[in-house]
């Protein structure tokens, strides 16, 4: 027999997905009574084998129809299908043979982990004779409010000006590590990407970082004063001749 598991659901920031976090719980489970050490039955006494069904915890009812026997295979109404009666149960855990208790349970959340779940063995609820369950960790990583992800890349956009995009400039954006500089190169057009290598988040196979990807946002001014428009005109005329 094989316990129950236990869930626990946990939500992450980009940036603890991108460390990885250490997560200290208190685990509700059921563990064996310490007082029966599970058996269920008082100290000093045993269970019994049922005699109605001899320990099998099901019974055959045969009924005839005719020139036919039909059996019916049922629980055992005296054991109720455990195939054994505890005569004088555990006061503590009133012949359950479990008893409710919590656990500090501490376990590392590994860097660059995604939404879904994930299984720790053997941490579930316990059973007599059997394998303890598992505890699945459910996570949730919440969206960024600067960096959109895919996999183990992250995407970034860059506001920067009609005249620096044409003239090139060089800019700090951020990344999961704090400012980076990049290079504006001149004649950028608009949805321009640019990768910064190695600047992504961890990947889950342990082999290197995925990149950045910082997308060009070009911002056309939508008021201009007339000296601006002048100027603008002059240079318009100046591509023209060109």
């Amino acid at each position: 027999m094989r316990g129950a598991d236990l869930v626990y659901d946990t939500t992450l920031t980009l940036e603890e997905t991108f460390k990885g976090k250490k997560e200290e719980i208190d685990l509700p489970r059921l563990v064996n009574c310490d007082t029966c050490n599970g058996s269920g039955c008082a100290p000093g006494t045993s269970v019994r084998t049922c005699s109605v069904c001899n320990g099998h915890g099901q019974t055959r009812v045969s009924r005839s129809s005719g020139f036919s026997t039909f059996v019916t295979v049922q629980p055992c109404n005296t054991c109720k299908g455990q195939g054994k009666i505890i005569e004088r149960p555990c006061s503590k855990c009133k012949g359950a043979g479990k008893q409710k208790t919590t656990k500090k349970f501490s376990f590392e959340i590994p860097a660059g982990v995604e939404d879904g779940e994930y299984r720790i063995p053997g941490e579930g609820e316990s059973v007599q004779d059997g394998v303890n369950g598992d505890l699945i960790v459910r996570i949730r990583v919440q969206p960024h409010d600067k960096f959109k992800r895919d996999g183990s890349d992250i995407f970034y956009d860059a506001n920067i000006s009609m005249i620096d995009a044409a003239l090139g400039k060089n800019i700090m954006v951020e990344t999961l590590e704090g400012q980076e500089k990049l290079e504006v190169e001149s004649g950028s057009q608009p949805n321009t990407i640019v990768k910064l290598k190695g600047k992504g988040l961890p990947r889950q196979s342990g082999r290197g970082r995925g990149d950045e990807y910082v997308r060009l946002v070009i911002n056309i001014p939508t008021k201009i004063d007339k000296q601006q428009r002048k100027l603008l005109e002059e240079l318009k005329d100046s591509f023209n001749r060109d």
